[in-house]
Protein backbone atom coordinates (compact mmCIF):
# COMPACT_ATOMS: atom_id res chain seq x y z
CA UNK A 1 0.00 0.00 0.00
CA UNK A 2 3.20 2.32 0.56
CA UNK A 3 4.40 1.60 -2.59
CA UNK A 4 1.23 2.17 -4.43
CA UNK A 5 0.84 5.50 -2.42
CA UNK A 6 4.59 6.83 -2.90
CA UNK A 7 4.40 5.74 -6.87
CA UNK A 8 1.00 8.09 -6.65
CA UNK A 9 2.59 10.99 -5.28
CA UNK A 10 6.11 10.38 -7.54
CA UNK A 11 3.49 10.27 -10.63
CA UNK A 12 1.65 13.54 -9.54
CA UNK A 13 4.99 15.16 -8.25
CA UNK A 14 6.12 14.58 -12.23
CA UNK A 15 3.25 16.04 -13.17
CA UNK A 16 3.15 19.02 -11.44
CA UNK A 17 6.80 19.75 -12.60
CA UNK A 18 5.98 19.02 -16.19
CA UNK A 19 3.06 21.62 -16.03
CA UNK A 20 5.38 24.23 -13.59
CA UNK A 21 7.75 23.35 -16.82
CA UNK A 22 4.98 24.31 -19.25
CA UNK A 23 4.09 27.35 -17.00
CA UNK A 24 7.70 28.34 -17.02
CA UNK A 25 8.37 28.12 -20.75
CA UNK A 26 4.82 30.16 -21.66
CA UNK A 27 5.72 32.53 -18.99
CA UNK A 28 9.45 32.96 -21.29
CA UNK A 29 7.28 33.33 -24.53
CA UNK A 30 5.36 36.12 -23.12
CA UNK A 31 7.79 37.94 -21.75
CA UNK A 32 9.37 37.83 -25.34
CA UNK A 33 6.52 39.12 -26.79
CA UNK A 34 5.75 41.39 -23.97
CA UNK A 35 10.00 42.97 -25.02
CA UNK A 36 9.25 42.86 -28.48
CA UNK A 37 5.31 44.69 -28.33
CA UNK A 38 7.63 47.33 -25.86
CA UNK A 39 10.37 47.91 -27.90
CA UNK A 40 7.72 48.39 -30.92
CA UNK A 41 6.08 50.71 -28.58
CA UNK A 42 8.78 52.91 -27.44
CA UNK A 43 9.55 53.23 -31.39
CA UNK A 44 6.07 54.31 -32.52
CA UNK A 45 6.81 56.58 -29.60
CA UNK A 46 9.94 58.12 -30.89
CA UNK A 47 8.50 58.64 -34.57
CA UNK A 48 5.49 60.15 -33.07
CA UNK A 49 7.62 62.64 -30.73
CA UNK A 50 9.15 63.26 -33.90
CA UNK A 51 6.53 63.78 -36.12
CA UNK A 52 4.38 66.08 -33.18
CA UNK A 53 7.85 68.06 -31.92
CA UNK A 54 7.57 69.54 -28.59
CA UNK A 55 8.29 72.55 -26.73
CA UNK A 56 12.03 72.62 -27.53
CA UNK A 57 11.83 70.87 -31.25
CA UNK A 58 10.36 71.22 -34.20
CA UNK A 59 7.61 69.30 -35.59
CA UNK A 60 7.74 67.08 -38.76
CA UNK A 61 4.63 69.11 -40.25
CA UNK A 62 6.05 72.30 -39.48
CA UNK A 63 9.70 71.41 -41.10
CA UNK A 64 8.21 69.98 -44.82
CA UNK A 65 5.97 73.04 -44.33
CA UNK A 66 9.04 75.35 -43.88
CA UNK A 67 11.13 73.67 -46.72
CA UNK A 68 8.25 74.31 -49.34
CA UNK A 69 7.72 78.18 -48.09
CA UNK A 70 11.77 78.78 -48.34
CA UNK A 71 11.61 76.79 -52.13
CA UNK A 72 8.16 79.22 -52.77
CA UNK A 73 9.91 82.16 -51.59
CA UNK A 74 13.21 81.65 -53.36
CA UNK A 75 11.23 81.44 -56.91
CA UNK A 76 9.05 84.09 -55.76
CA UNK A 77 11.84 86.48 -54.85
CA UNK A 78 13.84 86.31 -58.18
CA UNK A 79 10.28 87.65 -59.97
CA UNK A 80 9.50 90.26 -57.13
CA UNK A 81 13.25 91.86 -57.37
CA UNK A 82 12.52 91.87 -61.52
CA UNK A 83 9.28 93.81 -60.58
CA UNK A 84 10.31 95.98 -58.22
CA UNK A 85 13.14 97.34 -60.01
CA UNK A 86 15.97 95.33 -57.87
CA UNK A 87 13.89 96.69 -54.82
CA UNK A 88 12.71 93.89 -52.89
CA UNK A 89 13.42 90.33 -52.18
CA UNK A 90 11.36 87.79 -49.60
CA UNK A 91 12.83 86.40 -46.47
CA UNK A 92 11.93 83.39 -44.45
CA UNK A 93 12.30 84.03 -40.87
CA UNK A 94 11.96 81.44 -38.52
CA UNK A 95 10.32 82.15 -35.13
CA UNK A 96 12.64 83.21 -32.04
CA UNK A 97 11.87 85.79 -29.01
CA UNK A 98 8.65 87.78 -29.41
CA UNK A 99 9.33 91.33 -27.97
CA UNK A 100 7.85 90.09 -24.76
CA UNK A 101 10.43 87.46 -24.18
CA UNK A 102 8.69 84.69 -24.26
CA UNK A 103 9.43 81.90 -26.55
CA UNK A 104 7.25 81.01 -29.68
CA UNK A 105 6.44 77.63 -30.84
CA UNK A 106 9.70 76.12 -32.51
CA UNK A 107 9.59 76.07 -36.22
CA UNK A 108 7.06 78.40 -37.31
CA UNK A 109 8.29 80.67 -40.10
CA UNK A 110 6.70 83.79 -41.87
CA UNK A 111 7.61 85.51 -44.67
CA UNK A 112 9.17 89.05 -44.59
CA UNK A 113 10.43 91.17 -47.31
CA UNK A 114 14.13 92.40 -47.24
CA UNK A 115 14.24 96.69 -49.06
CA UNK A 116 17.81 96.52 -50.60
CA UNK A 117 17.43 100.25 -50.89
CA UNK A 118 18.16 100.98 -47.07
CA UNK A 119 18.71 96.90 -46.33
CA UNK A 120 15.69 96.72 -43.88
CA UNK A 121 13.68 93.31 -43.52
CA UNK A 122 10.75 94.47 -42.45
CA UNK A 123 6.66 93.02 -42.45
CA UNK A 124 4.85 92.14 -45.54
CA UNK A 125 1.89 94.56 -44.73
CA UNK A 126 4.32 97.75 -44.27
CA UNK A 127 4.44 97.60 -47.99
CA UNK A 128 2.05 99.98 -50.30
CA UNK A 129 -0.84 98.71 -52.21
CA UNK A 130 1.14 98.65 -55.19
CA UNK A 131 4.10 96.87 -53.57
CA UNK A 132 1.40 94.36 -51.85
CA UNK A 133 0.27 93.29 -55.32
CA UNK A 134 3.92 92.65 -56.93
CA UNK A 135 4.37 90.51 -53.92
CA UNK A 136 1.27 88.98 -54.66
CA UNK A 137 1.95 88.33 -58.16
CA UNK A 138 5.10 87.13 -57.43
CA UNK A 139 4.06 84.82 -54.74
CA UNK A 140 1.35 82.98 -57.31
CA UNK A 141 3.93 82.64 -59.37
CA UNK A 142 6.87 81.25 -57.15
CA UNK A 143 4.12 78.96 -55.87
CA UNK A 144 3.38 78.07 -59.26
CA UNK A 145 6.92 77.20 -60.75
CA UNK A 146 7.83 75.61 -56.96
CA UNK A 147 4.46 72.91 -58.03
CA UNK A 148 6.08 72.45 -61.31
CA UNK A 149 9.07 71.16 -60.39
CA UNK A 150 7.52 69.14 -57.82
CA UNK A 151 5.38 67.21 -60.58
CA UNK A 152 8.07 65.78 -62.92
CA UNK A 153 8.03 68.95 -64.85
CA UNK A 154 4.43 69.19 -65.06
CA UNK A 155 3.46 72.79 -66.55
CA UNK A 156 0.67 75.26 -65.25
CA UNK A 157 0.07 76.89 -67.99
CA UNK A 158 -2.82 79.72 -67.46
CA UNK A 159 -3.01 82.08 -64.79
CA UNK A 160 -5.89 84.42 -63.59
CA UNK A 161 -4.98 87.73 -62.52
CA UNK A 162 -7.93 89.26 -60.65
CA UNK A 163 -7.57 93.02 -60.14
CA UNK A 164 -5.27 94.58 -58.06
CA UNK A 165 -3.40 96.82 -60.96
CA UNK A 166 -5.62 99.83 -59.64
CA UNK A 167 -3.43 100.04 -56.62
CA UNK A 168 -0.18 100.42 -58.83
CA UNK A 169 1.21 103.94 -59.78
CA UNK A 170 1.20 104.78 -63.29
CA UNK A 171 3.44 107.67 -62.90
CA UNK A 172 6.24 105.75 -61.21
CA UNK A 173 6.02 102.78 -63.64
CA UNK A 174 4.66 100.25 -61.06
CA UNK A 175 1.89 99.23 -63.70
CA UNK A 176 4.16 99.37 -66.62
CA UNK A 177 6.29 97.08 -64.93
CA UNK A 178 3.55 94.51 -63.70
CA UNK A 179 2.29 94.24 -67.56
CA UNK A 180 5.41 93.67 -68.45
CA UNK A 181 5.67 90.60 -66.24
CA UNK A 182 2.60 89.42 -67.78
CA UNK A 183 3.53 90.06 -70.95
CA UNK A 184 6.74 87.37 -70.58
CA UNK A 185 4.64 85.28 -69.25
CA UNK A 186 2.67 84.76 -72.08
CA UNK A 187 5.62 85.16 -74.02
CA UNK A 188 7.12 82.22 -72.34
CA UNK A 189 4.06 80.45 -73.53
CA UNK A 190 1.29 80.91 -70.82
CA UNK A 191 -2.48 81.89 -71.19
CA UNK A 192 -2.49 84.67 -68.95
CA UNK A 193 -6.08 86.36 -67.95
CA UNK A 194 -6.75 90.02 -66.63
CA UNK A 195 -9.79 91.15 -65.10
CA UNK A 196 -9.46 94.88 -64.29
CA UNK A 197 -11.21 97.94 -64.62
CA UNK A 198 -8.21 100.28 -65.54
CA UNK A 199 -8.05 102.04 -68.58
CA UNK A 200 -4.06 101.65 -69.15
CA UNK A 201 -4.52 97.96 -68.33
CA UNK A 202 -7.40 97.81 -71.04
CA UNK A 203 -5.16 99.38 -73.56
CA UNK A 204 -2.50 97.02 -73.40
CA UNK A 205 -4.53 93.52 -73.73
CA UNK A 206 -4.52 92.76 -77.19
CA UNK A 207 -6.63 90.37 -77.02
CA UNK A 208 -9.98 90.39 -74.71
CA UNK A 209 -14.09 90.87 -73.83
CA UNK A 210 -14.97 93.96 -72.13
CA UNK A 211 -18.46 93.68 -69.60
CA UNK A 212 -20.74 96.49 -69.93
CA UNK A 213 -23.72 97.40 -67.17
CA UNK A 214 -26.76 98.09 -67.58
CA UNK A 215 -29.77 99.12 -66.03
CA UNK A 216 -31.07 95.60 -66.89
CA UNK A 217 -27.73 93.34 -65.96
CA UNK A 218 -24.12 92.92 -67.15
CA UNK A 219 -23.69 91.81 -70.75
CA UNK A 220 -20.54 91.09 -72.89
CA UNK A 221 -19.83 93.81 -75.48
CA UNK A 222 -20.13 91.68 -78.65
CA UNK A 223 -17.81 93.99 -80.52
CA UNK A 224 -14.86 94.19 -77.40
CA UNK A 225 -14.09 90.77 -79.01
CA UNK A 226 -10.92 92.25 -80.75
CA UNK A 227 -9.90 94.42 -77.89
Amino acid sequence: AWADQLGEAVSSADGWRRAFDSAVDNAREFAEEVSEASEIADLFDKVDKVCRGGKRKRSLESWVLARHLRDVAAEASDRFQRVSAGRFVFTVVESGEDESGEDEPPGLVHLEVTDHFNGDTREVGSLSGGETFQASLSLALGLADTVQQGQGGMRIDSLFVDEGFGALDVDEGALEVAIDALSDLQEGGRTVAVISHVKDVKDRIATGLEVVKTNRGSHIDPESAGV
